[in-house]
């Protein structure tokens, strides 16, 4: 194991320790998200994915789903969890600068989430839609493409796209619905709209 996935494994073992006398279900209730509870654990659904949690907090895919789970959204689910905070559906929505962190984590950010869509798809908005039809979203009136993301709950995030012209690049931004402020850090915000990212791009190569 290498320091990266060393790192990774405390960063899962620190977030499975915050929720040792944590009702799981308490938690769900307060993000809003749906859940099932089953015998070996519960089920729930949270950044396009059906999941379950079982006991001893280990988050794995329901079978049959055909996306990954990386170690780092399972941190970012186990911090979404974490906070002792009832996350109403809002109108409110931030940009990513606003977090705590988010200006230090700017370009990084902007490396890892829109610069590569808008490398990726360019002027073809007609290929990002099909692409994002294979995801659950729901399409809003903005810019030239425009999808609103539920991720967990409560917790949304919209992604709009503009085309380029002989002046301006190809550009996307993404917002984020104010109560995650409450819930997640820039780094967690960095970590879930780069999986969201490239599941929109896998959505183009299939």
């Amino acid at each position: 194991m290498n320091n990266k996935e060393q790192s990774m494994q405390k960063s899962l073992e620190l977030a499975k320790e915050s929720l040792q006398e944590v009702s799981i279900e308490s938690r769900l209730q307060q993000l809003g998200a749906s859940y099932k509870v089953t015998e070996i654990g519960i089920n729930f659904s949270a950044f396009g994915r059906m999941l379950t949690i079982d006991q001893n907090l280990n988050i794995s895919l329901i079978p049959g789903s055909l996306k990954k789970l990386p170690d780092s959204l399972k941190v970012v689910i186990l911090h979404c969890l974490k906070e002792n905070f009832v996350c109403s559906r809002t109108d409110e929505f931030i940009a990513f600068r606003e977090f705590s962190g988010g200006l230090f984590y700017e370009k990084p950010y902007k490396n890892r989430t829109i610069d590569i869509l808008a490398q990726t798809f360019q002027n073809d908005t007609v290929a990002l839609n099909e692409a994002l039809k294979q995801i659950e979203c729901s399409q809003l009136d903005q810019g030239d493409l425009s999808v609103k993301f539920i991720l967990f709950g409560h917790l949304e995030m919209i992604l709009t796209y503009w085309k380029g012209d002989e002046e301006f690049q190809p550009e996307a931004t993404l917002v984020y619905s104010k109560n995650m402020k409450y819930k997640l850090s820039a780094e967690d915000v960095v970590v879930f709209s780069h999986i969201v990212i490239i599941d929109i791009i896998s959505c183009l190569r299939q």
